[in-house]
């Protein structure tokens, strides 16, 4: 595989990206402070870095799902989406259990309102920075509507006959 001029394009593209994500955390103040306020006070992080860290998360994931979506056949990006789409509910769902079984009974009763649970759940997934259960869960569904919309693009172009693709597209299609 041989190295082309566009190839370093969006390389370029992509650090300078990365980079101006990342400055984000340099900006000066603290826009939003009050978003993550709750119960549990109002520290942690500024929310500029924790926006830069999930941008900068979401462009990491931008590369491979190009490539997924540009690479892989209907089926196999459905199906890869799929469980990409099962990671982030999955880890999401761990995030939230944590907060229910962890979190919530070591408050005071007074602040056991239901209206809290999705307030603290917001919290702990905005600051939980380290893993990106949001930005996969994402990826998953941006790669399983592609291929969805391309399996059925090539299961129409079957039934109309038009030439396109043969073999395990037209099983597919007899399958639905």
């Amino acid at each position: 595989m041989s190295l082309k001029l566009h190839h370093l394009f969006w390389v370029a593209g992509w650090l300078l990206a990365a980079f101006a994500v990342l400055s984000l955390a340099d900006l000066p103040g603290n826009f939003g402070q009050n978003l993550l306020c709750g119960e549990w006070g109002c520290g942690g992080p500024l929310m500029q870095v924790l926006a830069a860290m999930h941008l900068f998360w979401g462009l990491v994931l931008v590369p491979p799902v190009a490539w997924g979506t540009a690479r892989l056949p209907p089926r196999r990006l459905r199906w890869t989406g799929a469980l990409l789409l099962a990671l982030g509910v999955v880890g999401i769902g761990l995030v939230v259990a944590r907060d229910v079984l962890v979190w919530l009974p070591s408050v005071a009763p007074r602040y056991r309102d239901p209206y809290i649970l999705p307030r603290r759940t917001f919290y702990s997934l905005a600051t939980l920075s380290d893993v990106p259960l949001v930005q996969v869960a994402l990826a998953g569904t941006v790669c399983w509507f592609l291929g969805k919309r391309r399996e059925a693009r090539a299961c129409r172009a079957v039934v109309e006959g038009t030439p396109g693709p043969a073999g395990p597209v037209e099983e597919t299609c007899r399958k639905a």
